[in-house]
């Protein structure tokens, strides 16, 4: 008499378990498996010289999917791999990421007169940059097993500036400074936060994806839907990137609704004066 066995995968924490169930018994077994493998490169200098910062290189592959076994069945001697999950990990995706902080001082006792000395030494001018690469994300209108993580948004890139001084006002330690935060003014991509998709709208999302002209359409496995009426004009190979809206040359494509929120974070200037007591 064979007992009845039951199977679930229940989600808690971010930790998928798979439950088995058999009259009397109860097991559970982790099911996710995650591989980090990567450098990380830091150069510093602190010193009291003119330029003083730090530059780090980031290069991580990561590699998650499912492990195990997804259904239980009475295995035969010679087939141990029935029931084994299968076409469900992600390949390593390497997302580099460069950050630097960089200042610039000016020396003391640049000039002989000490009024126009005092005027220009003491400023530092500061450089903050990073850049990152876009994150990878599943677009499979095919529904095919085993593709995960196939395209990429937009990298980040972002430049801030400062310019400040301090000295001494009625012994108080006074700052005044300028900051410009994105100073070459980047598009910054918001395609990943989903904020340009018209939620109320199902097939925003695709309507866009599908209008791109991407490299992965340039197969016969696309005309199915460009030989339906219904996708004219959708899935044509091309050499476009995920970001690209709707221009002159590109007349094709269809914009989010939110086409407001696909970049933001806009070049923005600010002047101020700092007291500490």
């Amino acid at each position: 008499e064979n007992d009845e066995v039951y199977l679930g995968t229940t989600i808690s924490s971010g930790q998928a378990i798979m439950v088995v169930q058999t009259i009397g018994a109860k097991t559970k077994m982790g099911a996710i498996a995650k591989d980090i493998q990567g450098v990380e490169v830091n150069i510093t200098k602190q010193d009291n010289s003119w330029i003083t910062g730090w530059v780090n290189f980031n290069y991580m592959l990561k590699k998650s999917g499912l492990t195990g076994h997804e259904f239980f069945y009475d295995i035969k001697v010679n087939d141990d791999k029935q029931g084994l999950y299968a076409g469900d990990e992600d390949k390593f995706l390497p997302q580099p990421q460069l950050t630097a902080n960089i200042t610039l001082k000016s020396p003391n006792d640049l000039l002989e007169d000490p009024w126009l000395d005092r005027l220009i030494s003491g400023w530092n001018f500061t450089i903050s940059a990073k850049w990152k690469a876009g994150e990878y994300f599943t677009w499979n209108p095919l529904g095919k097993n085993g593709i995960k993580s196939n395209l990429q948004y937009p990298d980040y890139y972002m430049v801030d500036v400062r310019l400040s001084k301090s000295f001494n006002i009625a012994g108080f330690n006074t700052t005044i400074f300028a900051d410009i935060t994105n100073v070459f003014n980047f598009k910054v991509s918001l395609l990943s936060k989903g904020y340009a998709f018209d939620n109320t709208t199902p097939d925003d999302e695709s309507n866009y994806f599908s209008s791109l002209h991407l490299p992965m359409y340039d197969s016969p496995e696309y005309d199915i839907y460009r030989n339906d009426i219904k996708y004219e004009g959708m899935f044509i190979p091309g050499n476009d990137k995920v970001g690209d809206l709707r221009s002159a040359d590109k007349p094709y494509i269809n914009d989010p609704n939110f086409s407001y929120w696909v970049n933001g974070y806009p070049r923005d200037i600010w002047f101020g004066v700092k007291v500490d007591f």
